[in-house]
């Protein structure tokens, strides 16, 4: 099972993606002091598989967080090909191999 949540911040909406398909979207408020999506970044902690709905129990693949809000089309093409394409490190070509080759 694929499971993807995207937030747009600067639009306040949210979407929820179960193998590739939206399940769920919708908007959020201002919350006020509370650091719960109003808009600011924060110094508060992150935590995978628990929060408001208690702990998640279970083994997780795969876990990405991207800076930047993902259509449907790049979910889907990550659920298809994974991360590799999303974010290909390939060294080939890269300074640091040239200059390797260079100093031997």
């Amino acid at each position: 099972m694929h499971i993807a949540h995207v937030r747009d911040v600067d639009k306040r909406q949210y979407l929820m993606y179960k193998d590739g398909e939206v399940v769920a979207n919708g908007t959020w408020n201002k919350c006020g002091a509370h650091p719960c999506g109003d808009s600011k970044t924060s110094e508060l902690n992150l935590f995978i598989g628990h929060g408001y709905a208690g702990r998640y129990i279970g083994i997780l693949d795969e876990v990405a967080i991207i800076g930047a809000v993902l259509s449907e089309e790049d979910i889907q093409k990550i659920m298809d090909n994974g991360f590799d394409e999303l974010a290909d490190v390939a060294p080939s070509g890269k300074l640091a191999t040239t200059w390797a080759k260079l100093k031997r």
